[in-house]
């Protein structure tokens, strides 16, 4: 009796080293893995005083999570332009990141037309009345690490259409 279990504990141990998964075995392909469409609110991405200063408390947006952590979540309402630029202006950003945008830059039609084109498919299609934006409005950029804001503001009116992404 004793023999059997002396060897039944290497065996074992031995079988249970070889069935184990490895990282290398498990890695899953983040292109595989479609990404989440979930609801978000605006009040859960800003800081609750920004959120005071526009009045943005029941604002909705779609927010597109990847398997890889990154995400982008994409609002759409009515602020003054003014406010808004100085909200993004005003956003905390940690202390040890080494790049961070003190203003909103605005950038060219090229260089968001550029950046529409690194987008995944299936966030464009979730998020239509970002990226088909053509001239009426005016873009703008602010990064604030780990999240880069990208603003549209409409040159007739006051509507402000929000993209807030997670760099990786």
């Amino acid at each position: 009796m004793l023999r059997y279990g002396t060897l039944l504990f290497p065996c074992w141990l031995i079988f249970a080293a070889f069935s184990c998964q490895t990282a290398e075995r498990s890695r899953i392909d983040p292109a595989l893995v479609p990404p989440l469409i979930l609801t978000t609110a605006i009040s859960d991405s800003l800081p609750p005083k920004a959120v005071s200063a526009l009045g943005l408390h029941n604002v909705t947006g779609v927010k597109i999570k990847y398997i890889t952590g990154q995400y982008a979540q994409y609002f759409e309402y009515e602020a003054d332009r003014a406010a808004v630029l100085q909200m993004l202006a005003l956003l905390p950003f940690s202390r040890y990141t080494e790049k961070a945008d003190t203003v909103a830059r605005r950038i060219g039609h090229a260089e968001f037309e550029k950046l529409r084109r690194e987008i995944p498919s299936v966030e464009l299609e979730n998020s239509t009345s970002f990226w088909s934006a053509d001239e009426a409005y005016d873009v703008y950029e602010c990064l604030k690490f780990p999240l880069i804001h990208t603003v549209l503001i409409s040159k007739d009116s006051n509507r402000i259409i929000h993209r807030i992404a997670r760099m990786g």
